[in-house]
């Protein structure tokens, strides 16, 4: 829920809570990805072994969840898309962890780079991959 607060710059659980719940009411295919893109970054964030703290203030998860509405809302509610958000936001996990890395000595943050940068290369791929294509057409 932290991760979903996030994106409203609240990591509290009941601001995630609320946040989930009108993605959910935008839509079961909104709310499906954004819980989907959430999850899948922090697990992933755990499994990369990230710094538990930032993972348990949603810094894991808020790039996940959007980057899970922006491909369902780019590519349409198919299989295919929630593939590629599974892929994306474990992609935005490594992303964040190569970010922060890099930006820590320059007193630079991630931010929102993972999400936009993810985005849009899945973005870009997809008159690439006809599977893709087919299933947004």
């Amino acid at each position: 829920m932290r991760g979903v607060g996030q994106v409203g710059l609240q990591p509290q659980l009941l601001t995630g809570a609320f946040v989930l719940a009108r993605l959910w009411a935008a839509g079961r295919e909104v709310g499906l990805s954004a819980t989907l893109g959430t999850l899948v970054s922090t697990t992933a964030a755990y499994a990369f072994g990230v710094d538990r703290g930032s993972v348990a203030l949603g810094l894991q998860g808020y790039s996940g969840c959007l980057t899970g509405i922006a491909l369902i809302g780019s590519l349409g509610g198919h299989l295919a898309a929630y593939v590629r958000t599974v892929v994306g936001c474990v992609l935005c996990t490594v992303l964040t962890a190569a970010l922060t890395a890099l930006l820590a000595p320059l007193g630079g943050r991630t931010l929102t780079w993972p999400f936009v940068l993810t985005t849009w290369a899945l973005l870009a791929a997809v008159p690439h991959l006809p599977w893709l294509r087919a299933a947004a057409a």
